[in-house]
């Protein structure tokens, strides 16, 4: 008799799995990654799954809008869509999203390219109908559990701030904390001293020196940072008050500084808002170096006397050949032109006619723009439709969608870069402009020259011109 020997078929190729393991805090209580990476491993190898690698987010929230999380979520699942593994396997669901869309997004992605989203601890198939809504309801209770938790901590919020206390019970910089806060009888006046220089005129950052250099350190143990320092005294935690969400409110501690101190420092800080540097003068912001094409800045030299140079050099940056000029010959000679431009007829007639084809050609190019940002709308609209009707793929509608934004974007600046030229009769407002020049101070005549020069391009001294003047019509497209 014959004997047949048994068909083998080859072994099924194990599958390829990516492990992702999220905490939103790493504190107390919580589950750790090792626990979670436990129960990957333990999962794995019972079911013949292969692990890849292995992607970890600490202290990154699966809720907020902002979160370091999505973006490794969406690398992940992009990484899946390559094909460098089909199943994705974490400790539970909620460890891939609790927000709603995120979540949504997440599976829609995984399922379009046919993979697999596994969770450890949660035995649920995916490839039934039944398993996809028992997946969908567990999403649904992590978002809703993720909401609960948010509405929890405003409402102990707003009875903290009712109860006088601050939002968290951490310690604060110049008081004790046994349950309650109390000035400490050694940093109370080190908090009073801050005020007083504060109040005197010294900036923050010269407060900071003074705080690290006398040894003390913030509460957890770091030097003063400046913005640190701002913070705390603008906080008004010193003058037994609470900030929250804007607003002040009465705290229930002790008061390190009194009322009057309050109101001085909130005084000086309203007054203290940064002047421009120097004065303006006749060319402030006009001048520019021909050696490097960099601004030029007003400069004294040793005679006392007035120049402008340029600006890179003395900030540590290059110039290969810095140029110089003495206030009053660079004033001079752009007060001349200005004064001379109302008799150049023929420049302003010719300056005034191209101004006019400009502003036709851009009041045309507008047309044409619209229209593109007209029909990416209506592209938009139709992939809406087409989303709703379940014509296209969550994942193909973001993809397709990003892409339109992203052009619309650039439309759009496009659109407001073509604004039409204002019209303008040259011939009419440059008299205007240059009536009273002579007797003006140099700030308005800044402003004057401002309104006719684009930039002054000064030159070497042994350069045929020292200066190089362009009018603002001459820069028009």
């Amino acid at each position: 008799m014959m004997t047949v020997a048994p068909i083998r078929r080859p072994a099924a190729a194990p599958r390829r799995a990516l492990a992702l393991i999220r905490v939103s805090k790493e504190r107390d209580g919580m589950t750790s990654p090792d626990v979670q990476r436990h129960s990957i491993d333990t999962y794995a190898a019972a079911n013949g799954i292969s692990i890849v690698d292995w992607v970890e987010g600490i202290d990154e929230s699966g809720s907020r809008a902002r979160s370091a999380w999505w973006a490794r979520l969406d690398q992940a699942i992009t990484r899946m869509e390559a094909g460098e593994f089909d199943t994705i396997i974490v400790w539970k669901f909620s460890r891939t999203a609790r927000n709603r869309l995120r979540w949504a997004t997440a599976v829609d992605r995984v399922d379009t390219v046919g993979g697999n989203l596994i969770s450890a601890t949660e035995p649920v198939d995916n490839h039934t109908a039944s398993g996809r809504f028992a997946r969908g309801m567990l999403g649904e209770l992590n978002a809703y559990q993720a909401e609960l938790i948010g509405e929890g901590w405003k409402e102990t919020l707003e009875r903290r701030v009712r109860d006088g206390l601050p939002g968290t019970g951490r310690p604060r910089f110049g008081y004790t904390l046994d349950r309650t806060y109390t000035p400490d009888p050694a940093l109370a006046p080190v908090v009073r001293e801050m005020y007083r220089r504060a109040i005197a005129g010294n900036g923050m950052a010269s407060i900071t020196r003074w705080l690290n250099d006398h040894g003390h350190r913030t509460r957890n143990g770091l030097e003063w940072q400046t913005a640190g320092v701002t913070r705390y005294l603008d906080r008004g935690f010193a003058a037994g008050l609470i900030w929250s969400k804007g607003t002040f409110h009465p705290g229930a501690h002790e008061p390190i500084i009194d009322p009057a101190t309050w109101e001085a420092y909130l005084a000086r800080r309203a007054s203290t808002t940064r002047p421009p540097r120097g004065s303006v003068r006749m060319l402030s912001g006009l001048l520019k170096c021909a050696g490097c094409g960099g601004p030029m800045m007003a400069v004294r030299s040793t005679g006392g006397q007035g120049n402008y140079g340029c600006a890179r050099r003395p900030r540590g940056g290059h110039c290969p050949t810095p140029v110089h000029i003495t206030r009053e010959l660079a004033e001079r000679e752009v007060a001349a032109w200005v004064l001379a431009l109302p008799e150049q007829t023929a420049l302003l007639t010719e300056a005034a006619d191209r101004a006019k084809r400009d502003r036709l050609t851009s009041i045309e190019d507008r047309a044409a723009i619209e229209k593109l940002i007209l029909r990416a709308e209506n592209r938009l609209s139709n992939l809406t439709i087409k989303l709703l009707d379940e014509k296209i793929s969550q994942a193909a509608y973001d993809a397709t969608e990003a892409k339109v934004n992203d052009d619309l974007k650039g439309l759009r600046l496009r659109y407001a870069q073509a604004a039409p030229i204002p019209e303008s009769n040259l011939l009419l407002e440059v008299p205007r402009l240059v009536e009273g020049w002579k007797d003006s101070t140099p700030a308005l005549q800044n402003r004057i020259a401002r309104a006719l020069i684009d930039r002054v391009i000064v030159h070497r001294a042994d350069a045929p011109a020292r200066l190089d003047i362009i009018p603002r019509w001459a820069t028009r497209k």
